[in-house]
Parts: structure tokens; sequence; C-alpha cells
């Protein structure tokens, strides 16, 4: 029987590698917090200096995102679950290990962020989530999942191996 957590962390691992948004917002992370005048500037709540805007991420669709996560390669994509986005970004090589970092933010208060998993893959896990089912669900935007099928459930037990996912996130989201 999978775990409720596992279908989850699944579910949510095969949705990012789906047909993916590109458009989202990211404010200056060395300012979590700042006031917007009516002419639009920006002043931080914390050193009250002025925040410049980022501009929003080069994220990539997800075919794209499967070609540099093969190889470990730095890139990131989102996808929106209504008003919160979740962010993976493919960090590199620490070790023997791929590191990947998946944020979540409110669509309306892009710059408050929240780690939701931080992943360091082995290649086992990385061959499963780049495999050529994976291209397939990534092309068609049709995610399965199945706890019959040994591949599904080596990479629910892979990601659950590999990732640490926080308890608080959504927490950390709201006031």
């Amino acid at each position: 029987m999978l775990k409720p957590l596992s279908l989850m962390t699944l579910s949510l691992s095969l949705t990012l590698l789906a047909n993916l948004s590109s458009t989202a917002l990211a404010n200056d992370p060395d300012c979590p917090q700042f006031y917007e005048d009516s002419s639009g500037q920006r002043t931080c709540l914390e050193n009250g200096r002025p925040v410049q805007p980022v501009s929003p991420p080069n994220y990539v669709e997800s075919v794209d995102y499967l070609d540099q996560l093969k190889h470990c390669q730095p890139v990131a994509t989102a996808i929106g679950f209504g008003r919160i986005v979740i962010e993976a970004r493919v960090r590199g090589w620490e070790d023997d290990r791929c590191v990947v970092q998946m944020n979540a933010f409110n669509v309306e208060r892009p710059q408050r962020r929240a780690v939701y998993a931080l992943c360091r893959y082995r290649r086992s896990t990385l061959d499963l989530m780049t495999d050529e089912r994976a291209y397939e669900q990534a092309r068609t935007g049709e995610t399965t999942f199945s706890s019959d099928d040994p591949r599904d459930m080596a990479l629910s037990d892979g990601t659950l191996q590999d990732c640490q996912f926080s308890n608080t996130w959504l927490e950390e989201l709201v006031d």
C-alpha cells in the first residue's frame, strides 16, 4: 500500500514534469517583505533600502527541463496550483547527487517564498525521472501512477529517500 505522503510526492513530481507555465514573478530574495508606494517604488521593510524588482526567471517547458535535469544542469521550471506556484530549480551536482530545490510562493506575494522540498537525487532516481516514460508524459501532459507498477513504485521510493519535505511550507506563506 502506498503511503499518503508518497502519493502526494509522486503526484507533485509528475505534475512538475507535465506541461508547465512559463510565467511567474520573482522579487529580490534579499528583501522578503517590502512596501510599495502609489508610484510603484518598493522599500524594504527590513532595512529601508529601495528594492529593484528582479526580472522573472527564465522558466523552461517540461521537455527542456527534463533535458537539463537528466544531466543535472542548472534550470528552473514552475507550475501553478491555483494561487500557489511550485518552482523547481536544479542547482547542480553536489558530490554524486543532483541537488534540486523546490520553492513555493503565492502569486499575490511572490517575494515571500518557502522551501517545499530539498532533493539530492541519486543517479538511479534521476534515471527514472528522465526515462522515456517521463518524456512521454511531459510531451502529452498525461501523467499516470500505479502502485502496481514497479517503475512507479521505484520512483516514489527514490523520491522519498532522496528528498526532505517541509511540513511548514504552507504556514510560512500565510501570515
